[in-house]
C-alpha cells in the first residue's frame, strides 16, 4: 500500500476496510493516526484534504486475502478479538495487532526494518543485492513519486496522489526527477527533428 499509494505512515495505519473500494480500486485517504503523550489518536491528513488514489489488481488481490485471514482470526480468537464483528467488520483497521486493535503508529517502521534485515540475510546473494539498511517506510513514498515522475506524470497529478496541497511542494521536493524529465524532453525533440523522415528540404 505504501509503495503503490505513496501515503504517509500515519495515513497508512489509519486505513479501514471501509476505505477500500474493491470494485474500482479506489483507496480513500481522509485521516491519519498520530501518537503523542502516550496516546494514539485520529486526526485529519497533513493537508486537511481527502484523496482517492487507485491501486492495481495485484494490491487488491493481496488485500482480499488479508481481509479473509483477518475474518478467520476474528472467529478463531473469540473474546480475545477486540475489533469489530459481523455487519460492522469493515470498520476494522486494515493493519491490526493479532487481537484486532489498530497497530501502533511506530510499528510500520520496525516491521519494515525487520523485512529488510530478513531479505538481506536470507535472500540477497551479494552485497550489491542487499537493500539499504537505513531505508525506512517513508522512502517508499519517495520511490512512488520518482516512478510516477520519471514515467511522465505531471506535477499536479503527482501532488494529488501524494496528498500535497500544492504542486509547488511536489516540484520543490522532487525537483531532481523533474529536471531529468526535462532532459528526456530535449532528447525526444532532438530525435524527432533529426530523424531523416522528418527532415525538411528548403529550396
Amino acid at each position: 500500500m505504501a509503495l503503490f499509494v505513496g501515503d504517509r505512515r500515519g495515513e497508512n495505519v489509519a486505513l479501514t476496510w471501509e476505505d477500500i473500494n474493491f470494485q474500482t480500486g479506489e483507496v480513500r485517504i481522509e485521516r491519519s493516526t498520530a501518537y503523542a503523550e502516550r496516546t494514539i489518536y485520529q486526526k485529519s491528513t497533513k493537508t486537511y484534504q481527502s484523496r482517492f488514489p487507485i491501486v492495481p489488481e495485484v494490491v487488491l488481490s493481496i488485500l482480499r486475502l488479508w481481509k479473509t485471514e483477518q475474518k478467520q482470526m476474528c472467529v478463531k480468537f473469540g473474546t480475545y478479538w477486540q475489533g469489530f464483528r459481523g455487519n460492522d467488520f469493515d470498520k476494522n483497521f486494515i493493519f491490526t495487532q493479532d487481537n484486532g486493535k489498530q497497530v501502533h503508529p511506530t510499528s510500520p517502521y520496525h516491521v519494515f526494518k525487520k523485512i529488510i534485515r530478513i531479505y538481506n540475510d536470507n535472500v540477497a546473494k551479494t552485497e550489491a543485492d542487499k537493500l539499504p539498511a537505513d531505508a525506512t517506510q517513508h522512502d517508499l513514498r519517495h520511490t512512488a513519486a520518482s516512478i510516477l515522475i520519471t514515467n511522465g506524470m505531471d506535477p499536479r497529478s503527482v501532488a494529488g496522489v501524494l496528498g500535497h496541497s500544492n504542486p509547488t511542494t511536489t516540484l520543490n521536493i522532487y525537483s531532481y526527477f523533474f529536471k531529468s524529465r526535462n532532459k528526456d524532453a530535449a532528447n525526444i525533440m532532438e530525435n524527432a527533428l533529426n530523424s531523416p523522415k522528418n527532415s525538411v528540404v528548403v529550396k
